[in-house]
């Protein structure tokens, strides 16, 4: 089974957004959706990971072309709606050992086009599309083929049929429990094959740990061991803390390549949330393992890194997890490790200190989706409470520095009254103007003006409190801009949809009711509260 899988768009540029994607679902597969920051990244082992990452989107209905009187290429892949963006993906899926990866073509695209399902009929062999939504109007579009290339039915994909075939047969132990898979599948937990590796394990943690874990314990691979020691933190056994954390400090880090120093790092991040915390001892022992690798030679694995040695209370990391949140190439980088480092209370100095709250300062100024100033937020007010009275006192005038901002998008010229406006002056123009002749660098400056840049983004610029419009054009039909229009001229008409969040006076004196649009005006503060 294959899914087209949304995304968060709130977590837009944090370090845990993940984009739409192409998963294919095998049995007992984990994709590692969680809220918030608690995703987890892809190179998890016990998170399957996608076929092919598509970007952001609002994923609706999917089929693959079997049946369709196209090409051979399309009869084959796999078709995902985009009702956002107006897209219609074609995937032209590749073997890859018992699964597979992706390519993504744009197969179809229009504005407005907001693709609801689509189908392949087995009548006529034409591929049928639904649009609607947001009072766009509804309809439904015939595809076909026209060119000269052949449309006889494809024949069945067989390369990697034998490792599928495997995978299966692995996966029917995935609902009992039989001691005999461990040595039959044990080999498996060390497979290039990912998806052959991930039903093994499935299979043998199905298995009671007192017929495997002196197997894994014991095992002289590292690649195989590694797994089977992930498999051993996931089951969280008390009894065994001991002996895992001991085999796991048997790896030379530096020896390792980037993926088992992943796993390295997920297999003692499991043991410590799902067991508990290390004996004096054997902490000691995992920080001189990690410390002198840190940093790393990625941002993931810098990320991994300061985790787990945050978690240990590594006292001397801090002075490099500072500079890498001060000079990391990206600021999902620079996020990750601040949120990493916030519970460690050991190796301070004022110099780190002053530099971090400097930091806060300048990732206020950056750009994220509509919950990333809240993660920013919350992460610096963790911070903030490790401090002690008189610190706070000291960092005073840095913690509280107005936000370093960047802000092209604000019109500083000086706005003169022309007329007051009103829908007949301008509704002629609104139809006119989307058929050419339209000034885009104007319309720019018009919502820089306006200061709808404070709220909504648009091609990747702008404020994540209200929608993002940049797919407006994809999904909304000429008579949605019309109400739009009328939004803004005339400022007793509301325009709510389920896109926008609902508001809350706060001295009640005024309200907003989403079920009838109608307003009841006084001056009051409004805030924003979360959707439903």
């Amino acid at each position: 089974m294959f899914t087209y899988d949304a995304d968060m768009e709130w977590d837009i540029n944090t370090p845990w957004y993940r984009p739409t994607r192409i998963n294919h679902v095998i049995s007992g597969a984990e994709f590692g959706w969680r809220n918030g920051s608690a995703k987890w990244p892809e190179y998890y082992s016990d998170s399957f990971g996608a076929v092919v990452n598509v970007g952001p989107g609002s994923p609706t209905g999917v089929t693959f072309g079997t049946g369709a009187k196209f090409p051979t290429k399309y009869q084959k892949a796999f078709f995902a709606c985009d009702w956002s963006f107006g897209t219609l993906y074609a995937i032209h899926l590749t073997p890859n050992g018992s699964s597979y990866t992706g390519e993504v073509e744009e197969f179809i695209g229009g504005q407005p086009f907001p693709l609801t399902d689509i189908c392949i009929s087995k009548k006529d062999g034409a591929m049928y599309i639904t649009v609607g939504g947001r009072k766009v109007q509804s309809g439904i579009y015939r595809v076909t083929y026209t060119g000269k290339e052949n449309t006889a039915p494809a024949k069945p994909r067989i390369e990697g049929a034998e490792e599928r075939t495997e995978r299966q047969a692995i996966a029917e132990y995935h609902l009992k429990s039989d001691a005999s898979v461990v040595d039959k599948f044990w080999k498996h937990l060390g497979s290039e094959d990912r998806a052959l590796r991930f039903t093994a394990r499935t299979a043998i943690e199905k298995v009671p740990t007192k017929y495997w874990a002196k197997k894994a314990l014991d095992e002289k691979d590292p690649f195989t061991k590694l797994g089977a020691l992930i498999s051993l933190a996931r089951l969280g056994n008390e009894k065994i803390q001991g002996a895992l954390v001991e085999s796991l400090l048997t790896f030379d880090y530096k020896s390792l390549n980037q993926q088992e120093r992943f796993d390295l790092l997920r297999a003692y991040g499991l043991t410590f949330v799902r067991i508990g915390a290390p004996i004096e001892k054997q902490r000691a022992q995992v920080i001189a393992q990690l410390d002198p690798h840190f940093p790393g030679d990625s941002a993931s694995e810098n990320i991994e890194l300061s985790n787990v040695l945050a978690y240990l209370q590594a006292p001397d990391m801090i002075a490099r997890s500072v500079e890498l949140i001060t000079n990391a190439l990206t600021q999902e980088e620079q996020i990750a490790i601040a949120k990493n480092i916030r519970f460690v209370q050991e190796g301070w100095t004022d110099d780190s200190e002053k530099k971090l709250f400097i930091w806060f300062t300048r990732a206020a100024g950056y750009k994220g989706g509509a919950s990333f100033s809240k993660f920013i937020n919350e992460i610096k007010k963790d911070h903030l409470a490790r401090l002690s009275s008189k610190r706070k006192k000291v960092l005073a005038s840095i913690i509280n520095a107005k936000p370093v901002t960047k802000n092209p998008l604000s019109s500083n010229r000086q706005l003169k009254f022309v007329k007051n406006w009103q829908m007949k002056d301008l509704t002629p123009l609104l139809g006119a103007g989307l058929e050419g002749n339209r000034d885009f660098k104007n319309g720019r400056e018009m919502f820089a003006a306006a200061t709808c840049y404070a709220c909504h983004r648009f091609n990747e610029e702008g404020g994540g409190i209200g929608p993002d419009l940049t797919s407006a054009g994809g999904k909304l039909a000429p008579t949605t801009y019309l109400n739009l229009l009328s939004s803004q001229v005339m400022k007793s008409v509301i325009n709510m949809d389920q896109s926008h969040l609902p508001l809350r006076m706060e001295n009640k004196s005024s309200a907003v009711s989403q079920t009838s649009k109608e307003m009841i005006t006084g001056s009051s503060r409004i805030s924003w509260l979360p959707a439903p």
